[in-house]
């Protein structure tokens, strides 16, 4: 309801409802929905309807679907008489996320399907599936009034490669259904306007871009808030797409500046400006361009801006897959400090400290300003680990002036009460059900941790 309420807020129009933890939608895709959580359903479909904004039900029949047997396409049909009888008039059927070997074949296929479209293979499957969706298309929405055209994410989804695959959605599949993309790469670093052009003429007609950011739910972003810009997507890419949207994290209020930036941008792609955008959140969320929420919610997006990659990376010296670098850097803004604090210190170094020890006072008191200024619960275990993140700066800060003034008592009892509660931070865990990984709380890695390191050691 919230993310709905937010969405209209700034000017979003479409709410596709895909969540996996729903075992309606993708496990128990052939069952109805019990009386229960069809009224759940019921109350969010008005609730986008009050606020303008189109909900899309997405089902995802494909890990079990058997293409050929209608009695999966009567399941299928039921299913979205179900969801049309409650209000819902736009669907998408994705048939992502399919296993396959290592020839590239899908592993699981019934025995009705080989017998009907043969051998396991994508360019064979590309059949199957468009088969099913343009009958969805042209006997179900096309006799159910007021309906939008089909959606679909392809298995291949994620690259502007032409294929078999791809060769026969462009020929095959009706025109009206639209084909998401999520762009260059799973969890792409970027979306140029060649990449757009490129993927309307693989598919014949203009994508839906599924943007998987702020997203964290891969082995790359275990125990990360993703609440860097809305950046790298390149102005002019409107021309190819039929439009944007956003993956979030499945902790909303921490999605809402990735968001908030991803409204900007298509809004007005050719005037946005990332920047403005992240700083315009936390005044509106804050209290103001000067007010000391807003400085907090500043310093809370800094410490966990760095975007992972998904997609490996092939080593140029072994061609072995590596991580692939992140697409938005850790904590530039605070990097910018360390680089003028080592810089002054050299030739200062009181006026070095005296300058990190203001930065440091705003994210020691950040987390009771940002759980008083924006009443969200979801990111209360980052939050403890800044508070321990920013005792430990300032506490080897203290350290460092007194060795500067040839206290080496003191300052070595600070830097060891700074490896404490560093060793306290790093023992925070994300808390059970709220990340799909679990893993240690991870914010300010590589910047502000190894600048309190340095000092302490």
């Amino acid at each position: 309801m919230d993310q709905i309420e937010f969405g209209a807020r700034v000017k979003y129009n479409s709410f596709i409802y895909v969540p996996k933890g729903d075992p309606y939608h993708r496990d128990n895709w052939r069952q109805l929905y019990p009386a229960g959580r069809r009224a759940e359903l019921a109350e969010l479909v008005r609730k986008a309807k009050a606020n303008h904004i189109r909900f899309t039900y997405a089902l995802a029949p494909g890990l079990s679907v058997c293409y050929s047997n209608a009695a999966d396409y009567t399941a299928i049909t039921a299913k979205l008489q179900q969801l049309y009888d409650i209000g819902v008039r736009s669907f998408a059927l994705p048939v992502d996320d399919i296993e396959v070997d290592d020839d590239n074949d899908y592993v699981r296929q019934c025995a009705a399907d080989q017998q009907h479209y043969g051998a396991p293979t994508k360019a064979h499957m590309a059949h199957a599936q468009v088969e099913l969706l343009n009958k969805v298309q042209r006997s179900f929405l096309d006799t159910s009034p007021g309906t939008a055209p089909l959606i679909t994410v392809p298995t291949d989804y994620c690259d502007i490669d032409d294929s078999p695959y791809k060769s026969t959605y462009r020929a095959e599949l009706d025109s009206r259904v639209q084909v998401m993309w999520t762009g260059y790469g799973v969890t792409p670093t970027s979306i140029e306007v060649s990449e757009a052009a490129a993927a309307e003429a693989i598919w014949g007609r203009k994508p839906l871009v599924w943007d998987n950011y702020p997203t964290n739910d891969y082995e790359q972003a275990t125990g990360r808030l993703l609440m860097g810009q809305y950046d790298e997507r390149k102005a002019g890419i409107s021309a190819h797409l039929s439009g944007i949207t956003a993956n979030p994290m499945n902790l909303p209020s921490a999605s809402k500046v990735v968001l908030f930036g991803m409204a900007d941008f298509t809004w007005n792609e050719n005037a946005y400006e990332p920047d403005r955008a992240t700083r315009q959140f936390a005044e509106w969320l804050g209290d103001g361009p000067d007010g000391a929420v807003t400085q907090a919610l500043l310093a809370f997006f800094d410490l966990n801006n760095l975007a992972p990659v998904a997609d490996n990376q092939e080593d140029p010296n072994t061609g072995e897959d590596i991580p692939a670098d992140p697409w938005l850097p850790q904590t530039p803004g605070l990097a910018v400090r360390v680089a003028q604090y080592r810089q002054t210190f050299q030739t200062d170094p009181h006026q070095a400290i005296d300058t990190m020890w203001d930065y440091a006072e705003i994210p020691r008191t950040a987390p009771q300003l940002i759980r008083t200024g924006t009443t969200d619960a979801g990111s209360d275990a980052w939050l403890d680990a800044l508070s321990l993140w920013a005792d430990a700066l300032e506490t080897a800060l203290v350290g460092e002036a007194a060795q500067v003034d040839g206290d080496e008592t003191t300052a070595q009892a600070h830097f060891a009460e700074a490896n404490q509660l560093v060793a306290q931070a790093r023992a925070i865990q994300v808390p059970p059900g709220q990340l799909n990984l679990p893993g240690p709380v991870r914010l300010g890695d590589g910047v502000l941790d190894t600048f309190i390191e340095s000092m302490s050691t």
